[in-house]
């Protein structure tokens, strides 16, 4: 059984587009569970209907106050008793063969990383409200090396995991709660787990329709030396505080020291993203 886990949160524009992508999905043998953020529009109804058609399917928590996502993720993951699990956002749609490219990936690195924490995540498509393609991969978008970002030096100064195309084991679930307060999202703590306890291993064809628009958390970017002038050297006094905050974050898993941290910052600059 694979558990999917869904915060939802004044998601009705596109929720009934992401069940739809879940329910024709290859590979069966899963369960969603639910949490709604405490939202204000048609979404506890929407998920209420699905609910009622299939209930072999969906696991509904609700949320009696607004905790965010961070926490309601967190809330999910404890709650979750499944022996792999996936994460899910409201506005994206699953290509077919997600969880099953994504368990097959998961099964064979388990079986060269014996009774370690295990980590999976894919490339995405990246596409507009209106699901028109805007770029193949996400990945070449951002300028996101993966074999640099399997290495726990350089996932430190650049999260190279979406949490929508994560599948971790159980392993990887025990060591990575509980969250700490000052995080910056769930995906990028966990993979940083995982990343120093055990296995990241990733699948380099999409497995997602990764949807931009005005309400997301955190989007696309065209990574840039221009978006660097622009959003980083530009707002000098944010990049230093967000940074800062990134370090303490590091040294609570054993990533220590100031030079270091900007050494590979530095690299991962030079050797991705000029």
């Amino acid at each position: 059984m694979i558990d999917i886990l869904l915060s939802t949160y004044q998601s009705e524009k596109y929720l009934e587009n992401l069940l739809n992508s879940l329910l024709n999905q290859s590979y069966k043998d899963w369960r969603l569970i639910v949490r709604d953020d405490y939202s204000q529009d048609r979404t506890p109804d929407i998920l209420l209907s699905c609910k009622q058609k299939y209930p072999d399917k969906i696991n509904l928590i609700a949320g009696a106050e607004n905790i965010g996502v961070i926490k309601s993720f967190e809330y999910l993951l404890s709650a979750s008793t499944a022996d792999y699990i996936m994460f899910c956002d409201h506005d994206d749609i699953w290509l077919s063969h997600k969880i099953e490219t994504t368990f097959f990936k998961m099964k064979k690195t388990e079986s060269l990383y014996k009774n370690m924490p295990v980590l999976i995540h894919t490339d995405l498509t990246v596409v507009d409200e209106n699901e028109n393609v805007l770029a193949e991969s996400f990945w070449k978008l951002s300028k996101l090396n993966q074999k640099l970002l399997s290495n726990f030096n350089y996932l430190g100064v650049c999260n190279g995991v979406t949490g929508c195309t994560v599948m971790i084991n159980k392993a990887a679930k025990e060591i990575s709660l509980p969250f700490p307060e000052n995080i910056s999202m769930h995906d990028s703590w966990i993979a940083l787990c995982v990343c120093r306890k055990g296995k990241i291993a990733y699948i380099e064809s999409p497995t997602i329709l990764y949807r931009q628009h005005d309400n997301n958390n955190i989007g696309a970017k065209e990574i840039s030396l221009n978006y660097y002038i622009k959003n980083k050297i530009l707002s000098l006094s944010e990049f230093i505080e967000t940074n800062k905050k990134q370090r303490i974050l590091l040294k609570q898993i054993g990533y220590n020291g100031f030079l270091k941290y900007y050494y590979y910052k530095i690299l991962y600059f030079f050797k991705a993203r000029l």
